[in-house]
């Protein structure tokens, strides 16, 4: 794993004088302070370079030709020349020594050994010496600028992770004169093999048994080996000719990136500054492995969505790329399903958030089992998921996928110790040859304008675009727009349908419903914009409007005839922190008495957020109030809302009013007089909507049932001319 070095003059034998002279002119341009000599058989200077020594002259230069006893008179040669002997008896020396000015020297002498053993001349590298304490305290500066230099570098982040580590080789070699090369070694997962980052074995595997990283994961604290003689030495660094070594943990031992490790091939004792050197230097790595690893982690999260694990959009957008490129190529068709569960917020909300995570990564797993391996399923938000099916023939092959989805969604799902029954809404796209590869946001579009119009059209079904859809969409779009301009220009209209006592036909109050006075399509009704104010949050600025200009018409009223006015709270309202006070304002500015205004509700209001909802219902109770729960028995849990909340009176809905008729005491008319019973022993008023026959009143009131709503007695009408209604009203009461 890890690479020669290149020869250390240490051990250096040269074959010839250019071999000497080109290697020492080598050594002068990477060791400042350095002077070298390169001399014949005779002791004669034939080289010389770098500093100049005493007794040399102005240049290295005039060395050269002169004997080497001569120059080297003042470093005591008569105690040297035993040693130069060595030299040219083919052997190399080191020493210390002292000038006459007191400077101490260490020199380096090398032989120069041509054919048959002949020795030809010598090498001589002298550099001035420095005490140890100063030796010491450079070479830790030294370390400590290669390890800020590092620190500075993973900080900036200019760097990708492979070119760090091959910074810190490089750092880890140049402050560790005698490390010949530096490695760095990766973990795998499995933490029983590696791979390792360098030049020369780039990405190779070994095992981790028997390795330098085991003795120094072991150990949980960097290790040494200064001499390969011993019987400790890791045997795989053998062949390499390494015969020293160090090696520092990256990362903690609990959970380690890998190693960091120092080569020398010659023996040599590291010292505790190296061991400290190296540590840092591979802490730098670490943290920089730590923050790749986290790097990486998000990248994955955004490919993948956190609560499904399925693709999520950035994934998904590349995917269907991919698909619509090969069908181009092949001839074939991508189909996109765009599959929208139907009340989830209902089960989410009642339920809660870990719930509602439940069923959709049940739901997730079911779509991909309906689909092929090659086929991609993704969430992009809420509930709603994504199929892109591929190499389809036609509509017809993503029709079954969609009928496959739709019973499979369909099965009961168990969640939160319940058995629960979702349903969905799907939208299918089909490509064809214009469509281009490189908008895939085309195609989804496509298929959300589908499923919408697969929810509008009763939910729980498929269908496949067509142009028309997306005009529908459009067309929402723009209604929006007018709605928000509407509401700044004054173009809305209240309108008011009376309900009456059953038994003598007399006015107990008014709803207050909304019409829209549009420039071009006339006066609308709120079928034509009430889901896209609901939808778009316009619903809480229209409500608000509608509460004081209700309150402040009614208070007209009331001194005249006694009215409860209601008005209807959407789930968007309710859920508005300002309600309560918005209410509170409405009662104030008006002067109308709170027990006029009636709230209503529906049922599937109440189960957004029960507590949540009790505690709104009960402050706005507070505020003397009435409250009335609308549509009643269309919901969930009708009597358990009956008896939980609040509320001074039931309305009937509508639905099971038509189903009345005379003499049939089963179905609807059991229903009816079920509810009538309910709500009398609970004490509750009851008002039945869409009463449009006298059948129906008479039926009503042979039950029980006190107030009546509907076309019989009158239609939504404007203010004033409801004004005339009730003197009408009071007209016919008067005259019997």
């Amino acid at each position: 794993m890890y690479a020669r070095s290149s020869p250390q003059f240490s051990e250096a034998t040269f074959r010839s004088f250019e071999e000497a002279e080109s290697f020492a002119a080598h050594l002068l341009s990477c060791v400042p302070g350095a002077g070298a000599f390169v001399f014949d058989s005779d002791l004669t200077i034939v080289f010389a370079g770098g500093c100049v020594l005493p007794s040399v002259g102005d240049t290295a230069d005039m060395a050269v030709g002169r004997s080497l006893a001569d120059v080297l008179s003042t470093l005591g040669w008569e105690r040297l020349a035993p040693i130069y002997d060595r030299v040219l008896a083919g052997q190399s020396f080191d020493v210390e020594c002292e000038a006459t000015d007191g400077r101490a020297y260490i020199k380096h002498g090398r032989p120069i050994v041509g054919a048959a053993g002949k020795v030809h001349g010598g090498v001589l590298v002298a550099r001035e010496a420095v005490t140890r304490a100063e030796e010491r305290l450079a070479q830790q500066l030294r370390q400590q600028s290669a390890v800020a230099d590092l620190g500075r570098l993973a900080l900036s982040g200019e760097a990708t992770f492979p070119e760090l580590i091959a910074e810190a080789r490089r750092l880890v070699v140049e402050a560790l004169h005698e490390a010949g090369t530096c490695g760095v070694v990766e973990l795998l997962p499995d933490r029983e093999r590696y791979v390792v980052h360098t030049e020369e074995l780039r990405g190779q595997m070994f095992p981790v048994s028997g390795s330098l990283i085991e003795h120094a994961l072991r150990r949980g604290e960097p290790v040494v080996f200064p001499d390969s003689s011993v019987d400790a030495f890791p045997p795989r660094l053998a062949p390499f000719g390494f015969r020293s070594a160090l090696m520092a943990v990256i990362g903690a031992t609990s959970a380690p990136f890998g190693g960091l490790g120092a080569f020398s091939t010659s023996p040599h004792a590291f010292s505790q500054d190296d061991l400290v050197f190296l540590q840092a230097i591979a802490n730098v790595l670490a943290e920089a492995a730590r923050r790749e690893q986290t790097d990486q982690a998000l990248r994955a999260h955004a490919l993948q969505d956190p609560v499904t694990g399925l693709a999520s959009s950035p994934l998904l957008d590349d995917r269907l790329r991919q698909s619509l490129r090969f069908a181009k190529r092949a001839g074939l068709r991508v189909g996109v399903l765009i599959v929208d569960l139907d009340r989830f917020q209902l089960f989410n909300d009642a339920l809660g958030h870990q719930a509602g995570d439940d069923i959709l990564r049940a739901v997730g797993a079911r779509l991909t089992s309906a689909v092929r391996s090659s086929d991609t399923v993704a969430r992009i938000g809420g509930d709603k998921f994504v199929i892109v099916a591929n190499a389809l023939e036609g509509e017809a092959d993503a029709a079954r996928i969609a009928d496959t989805v739709l019973g499979l969604v369909r099965a009961p799902i168990r969640v939160a110790g319940r058995e629960l029954h979702t349903r969905a809404s799907i939208g299918i796209t089909i490509s064809d040859r214009d469509t281009d590869p490189e908008d895939p946001d085309a195609l989804i579009r496509s298929a959300d304008a589908a499923m919408y119009s697969s929810k509008s059209h009763g939910r729980n079904r498929w269908e496949v675009y067509d142009t028309a859809q997306t005009r529908t969409r459009v067309d929402a779009l723009q209604i929006e727009d007018a709605l928000r301009r509407a509401l700044v220009n004054g173009e809305l209209r209240l309108s008011f349908q009376p309900f009456l006592r059953l038994e003598n036909r007399s006015a107990f109050g008014v709803e207050v419903l909304v019409r829209w006075e549009h420039p071009t399509e006339g006066l609308v009704g709120p079928a034509y914009f009430l889901d896209i104010a609901e939808q778009s949050g316009l619903i809480v600025a229209i409500g608000e409007w509608m509460l004081a200009e209700a309150c402040k018409q009614a208070a007209q009223w009331v001194s005249d005839v006694p009215l409860l006015l209601t008005i209807n709270l959407s789930a968007t309202q309710l859920g508005d922190p300002r309600i309560v006070d918005v209410v509170q304002s409405a009662l104030a500015e008006s002067r109308l008495p709170p027990e006029c205004l009636g709230l209503e509700l529906t049922e599937q209001v109440l189960i957004a957020d029960e507590p949540a909802v009790h505690r709104t219902l009960t402050a706005l109770k507070g505020l003397g109030v009435k409250l009335l729960l609308d549509d009643f028995g269309t919901g969930y849990s009708s009597l358990s809302h009956l008896k939980a909340f609040p509320f001074d009176t039931v309305k009937i809905d509508r639905s099971f009013i038509a189903g009345l008729r005379e003499g049939e005491e089963t179905g609807d008319y059991a229903i009816v007089a079920a509810i009538v019973g309910m709500s009398w022993a609970t004490d509750k008023q009851v008002i039945a909507e869409g009463v449009e026959t006298q059948l129906q009143a008479d039926l009503l009131r042979t039950m029980g049932c006190e107030l009546g709503q509907g076309y019989l007695f009158a239609k939504p009408m404007p203010a004033d001319e409801l004004e005339v209604w009730l003197r009408q009203v009071r007209t016919r009461r008067l005259l019997g």
